[in-house]
């Protein structure tokens, strides 16, 4: 299952019809608060047992609302949250960026990568990279019976 936070609702539907498309199961929040409720409940250990599954990756999408850093706030709460702190985190911005800020992001946030537009059900790029960050994710974490 992958997770995603995004607030615009067109993107965050476009990325769901993007993941059914590739078999991916998907639960999305549409803002920083949902997602900090849903972190929250992951410290209950008797709503864990009603989970069928864990994500195996974060999109995020990095500018929540008016909070250019709203998606960094959200993966360092996905790093402090002990049974999810490493996935892969993975954001998405149709914002330019400099390599500077690309670097002060990846450093606050702890994500692996920053994909600088949104992704389109044929972006290749987009799925294998993801991908590979997915495979390796379960490389290291073999499904437990």
């Amino acid at each position: 299952m992958w997770l995603v936070v995004e607030d615009d609702m067109e993107i965050f539907e476009i990325l769901q019809v993007i993941f059914e498309f590739w078999r991916v199961e998907s639960m999305g929040f549409s803002s920083q608060e949902d997602v900090f409720n849903w972190l929250d409940q992951l410290y209950d250990p008797q709503y864990l047992q009603t989970l069928p599954v864990l994500p195996e990756i974060a999109v995020l999408d990095l500018r929540l609302g008016n909070d250019f850093e709203g998606g960094i706030h959200v993966a360092q709460r996905i790093r402090q949250t002990p049974v999810i702190h490493d996935i892969p985190i993975v954001f998405v911005t149709v914002y330019y960026l400099s390599p500077l800020q690309r670097e002060y992001i990846l450093e606050q946030s702890g994500a692996n990568l920053i994909f600088d537009r949104k992704p389109t059900l044929r972006d290749a790029d987009f799925r294998q990279q993801v991908s590979h960050l997915v495979e390796t994710y379960r490389q290291s974490h073999p499904p437990t019976p």
